[in-house]
């Protein structure tokens, strides 16, 4: 569509001239966009426990929960300073239970995942996940959690920013406007 491709240069181009970015690694940025699809998945619960032994032991245990062939959602980020686990809003108290007697960090309910998953490109292309982060601070959307690895780019919101969140990742990605 010559709109849709008109409306991808000139945001190219006022990206180039307000952030004074390489334009060659720009047109990188976008042409990695531009082929990236977008799922979001709401219902989402975060649960932050301190990494100690016994909460490793634990986490895997968790992965029990989860039903892979149905889609269901668990990230499982192992971090220095907390376990983070983002799971399906209905296995919470299952893995809240599982979890009982460690020391829990943060309870989240009512989050959304925002998933984005890019050609095998994004691996080489720098500037890509600065991108998308940029865009939601500049729209005041407050990332919660967010993971990129490989082509994955997993941003978790608050529920309220789900829509906007959304929006915010569409408009980066041509063939969804």
């Amino acid at each position: 569509d010559n709109i849709a491709a008109i409306k991808m240069s000139i945001i190219r181009f006022s990206k180039s001239i307000n952030e004074g970015d390489d334009t060659e690694n720009q047109n990188h940025i976008w042409d990695v966009l531009s082929h990236a699809k977008v799922s979001i998945k709401g219902d989402v619960s975060i649960i932050a426990v301190y990494p100690d032994l016994e909460a490793f032991k634990r986490v895997n245990k968790i992965e029990s929960l989860v039903d892979i062939s149905l889609r269901e959602t668990l990230y499982v980020i192992r971090e220095h300073t907390a376990i983070v686990i983002i799971i399906e809003k209905d296995k919470r108290e299952e893995a809240l239970k599982l979890l009982k007697g460690l020391e829990i960090i943060r309870v989240k309910e009512n989050a959304t995942a925002l998933v984005v998953i890019s050609p095998e490109d994004i691996v080489s292309t720098s500037g890509v996940l600065n991108t998308i982060v940029s865009q939601f601070a500049k729209n005041k959307v407050n990332i919660e959690e967010i993971i990129s690895c490989y082509r994955d780019t997993i941003i978790i919101v608050d529920e309220k920013d789900s829509t906007k969140g959304y929006q915010i990742v569409k408009n980066l990605i041509p063939s969804l406007n």
